[in-house]
Formats: structure tokens, C-alpha cells, sequence
């Protein structure tokens, strides 16, 4: 099920090969993720083959370049490439987690403390935990695309560390898995907190990746 999503979204179809790499030009290196971040450029190992998903405003030059300097080189050596920083794009190392084991999962207690309270905004597939009118932490379906749904959790600096983000992503994936959506996990590999909250709910590292990304303002 994740190869079919993830050949559909890295845009697997007819490519190119360039120096060992196939090159798959994908319009999906054009929608924004969660409103503000547009991967312009995927770089990953998939199926035993060096994939390049790239987004059409890339240049043929920048693409040939990128594809010459990261022949034979793993992940985290192409992320000492100045080549990719020269385009303008931030560049991370980011993991895709999934899980596999639902039953663990929607196990979830209602643990939050009975002064705050829980709200869940249907149009926006989004759990909220607020004091008063103020936001402590949200867990939200940003994007869903080919049945896979995004997960995004934030929790202010001053309420972390409390379970409200394990709460919340409890219920979020509860969420997707009544309505078919499959949960996906998209964390940046220097995020230690994000990766083990999400491994203490039983998702796993199915694919590392090289994301050169847009920031929207």
C-alpha cells in the first residue's frame, strides 16, 4: 500500500535516466503542504533505484548538475552538497513513519487534565487543546493525497512534555483510521522529540529522503 502511495507521489511514471539517477518531473513537487511548504525536489533511494521527484520550474542545467554530484554518494553525503543550498531551497533530511499496528494504536486514553478542554474542528480534520481561548496544542490532517494523510502536531514551548500532543495524535489517527485514511508521519531527522513521540505510539521509519523546500510567507 505505501509503495503505491509513494511511487504516485514522488510522480514514478515515464523518467529519466541521469548518472544512475531516474528523474521524475512531478507536478506534485508543486502543491503546498499544509498551506505553507512546497517540496521542489525530492531526493531518495526507492526500491533499490536513486529517484529524483522534481518539481517542473526546475531548471534542465540545475537537474543535470544535481544528478552529476550526487552519483554514488548516500543520503547524508549529498547533504554536504553546496550545489543543492545554491538553489535558494531549504534543505532537510526527512523521515516518512507509518504504522502498521492500528490495534496498538487506538488504544488511546483520555488523559488530559479536566481544566482544559478538547475540540475537534470537523472542516479542518483537527484536534485542539485549549485554556480559555488560548491554543496549547493542535493535531491536524494537513493534506491527503492518494489516501495517505498528513499529520501535523504543534504544542506551545510552555505546555510540552504534559501528553497533549500524544493525546491529540491518538486522536487523529483514530480519526483517519474510521474514515480509511491512512496515517503518515513526516518529521525532519533533527527532530529527536517529534521521532520519538511518534515511535511511542508505534509508527516507524519507512523512507529517508533530501527535501529541498519552499517556505511560503
Amino acid at each position: 500500500m505505501f509503495r503505491d502511495y509513494y511511487a504516485k507521489y514522488l510522480g514514478i511514471d515515464k523518467g529519466v535516466l541521469i548518472d544512475d539517477s531516474m528523474v521524475y518531473i512531478s507536478d506534485m513537487r508543486n502543491v503546498p503542504l499544509n498551506k505553507r511548504y512546497i517540496y521542489r525536489m525530492i531526493i531518495t533511494d526507492f526500491e533499490g533505484n536513486r529517484v529524483l521527484s522534481i518539481s517542473p520550474k526546475i531548471s534542465d542545467s540545475m537537474i543535470y548538475d544535481i544528478c552529476h554530484r550526487i552519483k554514488d554518494k548516500s543520503i547524508d553525503d549529498i547533504l554536504t552538497k553546496q550545489l543543492l543550498y545554491n538553489t535558494g531551497l531549504r534543505i532537510s533530511k526527512m523521515y516518512r513513519m507509518i504504522t502498521d499496528n492500528p490495534k496498538t494504536i487506538i488504544e488511546g486514553t483520555d488523559s488530559l487534565d479536566r481544566k482544559i478542554t478538547c475540540e475537534y474542528l470537523n472542516d479542518y480534520k483537527k484536534f485542539i487543546i485549549k485554556d480559555n481561548d488560548k491554543i496549547l496544542c493542535y493535531c491536524k490532517v494537513s493534506n491527503i493525497d492518494f489516501n495517505y494523510g498528513n499529520i501535523v502536531v504543534w504544542t506551545d514551548e510552555l505546555y510540552r512534555r504534559r501528553g497533549y500532543a500524544r493525546e491529540l495524535l491518538l486522536k487523529v489517527i483514530t480519526m483517519c483510521k474510521s474514515e480509511g485514511i491512512e496515517p503518515l508521519y513526516l518529521v525532519d531527522s533533527q527532530n529527536t522529540a517529534s521521532i520519538e513521540l511518534a515511535k511511542s505510539i508505534g509508527f516507524k521509519i519507512i523512507q529517508t529522503e533530501i527535501v529541498a523546500c519552499e517556505v511560503l510567507r
